[in-house]
This record gives C-alpha cells, sequence and structure tokens, in this order.
C-alpha cells in the first residue's frame, strides 16, 4: 500500500491505497501495432472474448437509424466471421463487397437489388400470404403458394418439361390436391393437349383422371394442323382411374373428315343460286340468295323453304311454295290471330324499354280502323283509356278517376264519387 502528501495532487491522501501487480491479471488500455487502442493484460496478451456492459454498446455520437447512423463495427478489412444477434434493426442488408442487398422501398417492400437494379433470389420454396401463419402448409415443397393471384404483363410459364414424350404438364390449374385442368403434351406424338377433369399419363400412352369425383373426361387435341375433341364417359371416377376416350374431328373453315367417314362440304351461294354446308349426298342445311333480294334457307334438296327475308327486310316461314306467315321480331310486324297461354298470372308483357319512353299505348282496331286505345301517359299520371274517334278518355290518377275530351290537363274534369256527393249534401243540410 502507499499514501502520497495531499500537496502532490493525487487525491484523498488520508487512506492508504493498494497498489495492484502484474500477477494479478489486470486489464489495460494499450495501443496495437496498428495504433488501434485495444484490451489486454497488463503484461501485454490479449483476451479471448470481452463482454459489453449490460445495455450495450453505443456509437461516438448519438444519431438515430432512420437517419443513418454513425460510426463502424468492423470494416471491409477488419470484418467478423460470426454473428448471433437475436434481432438486428437495419436499413439495408448488403452481401459483402458485391453491391447487392435488402432494403425496403418506399412501398415498404423488400427488394433485393444493386445500382437501384432489382437482382435474381434462390429459394427452397415461397409463401405469398398475409396470414402466413395458417397458409404455412399450403407450400409445395420447392414450389410456391399465394393467397393472392400471380399476374404478369408480358408472358407467363408455370411448371414445364423438357421431354415432351412423356406426357409432362405444361400448364395446370391445381385445385383439391391436384391438377383438375390444364395444358400438357401427349405421349410419344407430343401433341398439345388441353384437358378438363383428364390427365396424360406420364411414360406410357393414355390417360387417367386426376382425383375421383363424378364427371366427363374431355380434351382438345392440337396435332400435325388438325384439331381434336377427346370424350370420356360420364361416370364415377377413382383417383388415377385409366379413362377410355372416343375422339371427335373438330371442322373447321379447313374443312376435314367426320368421324363416320362422311366428307363435310362448305359450298358459297350467289343469287339464285344456292350454297350450304352438309354432305352432298346425304343431305344438310342449305342457303340461296334469292332473286327479290332475299335469303332462303331450305334442306339440301330445295323443296322445302322455312325462312325467308325478303327485300322488305321481314322474316317468314313458307312452307314450299305455298302462303307466306310473317315471323314477329322486335321491328314489328304483322300475324294473324294469335292466343297466349302461359303459366302464372302475367302470360303476357308489354314494355317500352326507350330509356326516355314516358308512355305505352295499346291500339284496338275493327275492319283495319282504329277505334279505341288503352295505355299509361306518365305526364297525364295514370293508365287511360281513349276513344279513337273524337279523342274523348277516361283517365285514373292516384286521387280519381278523370273525364275529358282530351289527355290534356285543362281538358281533364275530376268524376264525383258517391261519397263525395253524399258529403256534399250533407253539408247543405248543416248549412
Amino acid at each position: 500500500y502507499f499514501r502520497t502528501p495531499n500537496n502532490l495532487g493525487y487525491g484523498d491522501s488520508s487512506n492508504w491505497k493498494r497498489v495492484v501487480t502484474a500477477d494479478e491479471n489486470v486489464a489495460s488500455l494499450v495501443m496495437d501495432e496498428n495504433t488501434y487502442p485495444c484490451i489486454a493484460r497488463i503484461d501485454g496478451t490479449t483476451y479471448n472474448c470481452l463482454r459489453t456492459p449490460t445495455q450495450g454498446l453505443l456509437p461516438n455520437t448519438q444519431i438515430s437509424l432512420a437517419s443513418g447512423g454513425t460510426s463502424y463495427l468492423g470494416t471491409n478489412d477488419w470484418s467478423f466471421k460470426n454473428g448471433y444477434i437475436a434481432n438486428v434493426y437495419a436499413n439495408k442488408y448488403s452481401f459483402g463487397s458485391s453491391g447487392v442487398y435488402f432494403r425496403l422501398d418506399g412501398d415498404n417492400k423488400i427488394a433485393l437489388t444493386s445500382a437501384s437494379a432489382a437482382r435474381g433470389m434462390e429459394v427452397g420454396n415461397l409463401l405469398v400470404s398475409s396470414n402466413y401463419s395458417e397458409d404455412a402448409s399450403k407450400v409445395p415443397i420447392n414450389g410456391i403458394f399465394t393467397s393472392g393471384r400471380i399476374q404478369s404483363n408480358i408472358a407467363m410459364l408455370v411448371g414445364y418439361s423438357t421431354n415432351i414424350t412423356n406426357g409432362q404438364l405444361g400448364y395446370g390449374l391445381y385445385y383439391a390436391g391436384t391438377m383438375g385442368a390444364g395444358m400438357g403434351s401427349e405421349y410419344s406424338s407430343g401433341a398439345l393437349v388441353l384437358y378438363r377433369f383428364i390427365n396424360p399419363n406420364m411414360g406410357k400412352a393414355g390417360y387417367n383422371v386426376p382425383y375421383a369425383t363424378t364427371g366427363t373426361p374431355t380434351y382438345l387435341k392440337i396435332h400435325a394442323g388438325a384439331l381434336t375433341l377427346g370424350v370420356g364417359e360420364t361416370k364415377a371416377y377413382t383417383a388415377g382411374e385409366e379413362v377410355t376416350v372416343t375422339e371427335y374431328n373438330v371442322l373447321t373453315s379447313k374443312g376435314g373428315a367426320l368421324s363416320t367417314g362422311e366428307t363435310l362440304d362448305f359450298y358459297a351461294g350467289s343469287e339464285g343460286t344456292g350454297g350450304g354446308i352438309g354432305n352432298y349426298t346425304k343431305g344438310g342445311i342449305w342457303y340461296w340468295f334469292s332473286n327479290d333480294g332475299g335469303v332462303v334457307i331450305g334442306n339440301s334438296s330445295a323443296t322445302h323453304v322455312t325462312l325467308r327475308t325478303a327485300a322488305d327486310q321481314k322474316l317468314y316461314h313458307q312452307i314450299t311454295t305455298g302462303t307466306k306467315y310473317e315471323i314477329i321480331t322486335e321491328k314489328g310486324g304483322t300475324i294473324g290471330p294469335l292466343t297466349i297461354s302461359g303459366m302464372g298470372s302475367t302470360p303476357f308483357v308489354i314494355n317500352n324499354h326507350d330509356t326516355n319512353g314516358t308512355d305505352i299505348i295499346q291500339i284496338f282496331r275493327v275492319q283495319g280502323y282504329n277505334k279505341f286505345l288503352v295505355g299509361w301517359s306518365e305526364t297525364s299520371g295514370g293508365p287511360f283509356i281513349q276513344r279513337s274517334s273524337d279523342n274523348s278518355c277516361i283517365l285514373i290518377k292516384s286521387d280519381g278517376a278523370y273525364w275529358g275530351s282530351s289527355l290534356g290537363a285543362s281538358a281533364l274534369k275530376k268524376l264525383a264519387t258517391q261519397e263525395w256527393v253524399l258529403e256534399q249534401l250533407e253539408a247543405l243540410k248543416t248549412s
């Protein structure tokens, strides 16, 4: 121990001070060969680890994380090998000196970039969901699950195979744990197949159903410039069950052969001559351009004409060369006696669908002359019945019935009811 006089400036001299010796492993702050201060034993040897105070370490001056921080924890030349940290709060995570880093962009989305350009990322699988705790189990091995849609502004390819002879899936819709619909390739032929409730077998010819249910396996095949529809039996299937498919040729303007071996012929018509679609020997549906400017549609022998559009732009029904009967369309027309028999309380409805319409009227004629009409007038305020000869009418409004020489407001007078007349007589008695 030692003690010094007060005038030497060593502080309290009334108490003895303990002298620390080198054999007590005293730590000291020393300068290393790079002139960096470090903590070492008094004999110059360094420690394996240093423990921070309870609250940790702080940089040389106060500055917030959002403002960028200050000071370093290691440098590019003096880097730590491993770091074990429970929680890391940072603005950017860089990968060495490559320039590639994670950051949070202005939309609060994590971006992997380098020099402001997007970079690729390799992952084992990927979950995109705001409800990740429940959706985590839905992620396929080495696959992607998203609770929203996947969208592309240019092109999209979901899954593909480098070997088309194995009937691998090219694009599929995945639901109920299986590929239920999509596009694939047929074994050996390599034909492109658009399928629904049917999958091409892998490694062998044929097809199977993807899951157990009742349905109709169907596909559309494109191969060698031809289009083929394949249809399986409608029944209850077990998962993976083989399907016997019947194929049907799909006919286009290019032509083609029917499944029965008969050809389907296309003929172009001109004025006064026929054209149509069907088999030349078996018959079909044919059309003609008639000399009066209409279009006639009938059977292949041309002896029974069923529909006719004449030059007056009306539609008719005609049996052989007999009487023509006009077919009523939205454009209007004239018909003979009409009986309406429908199920329900409103078998017949008349509607004015003009967005600016205010009235709807039904005219009744005798020997071609207008006799009276009934209808609804929005401007007059209710339903009415009117004589055609002098326009006199009866109108029902919300406050009663009116009669007048026309529907004009000034011409209409309210009709007195029995109740109103009795009230007036009673008033006269009391007065």
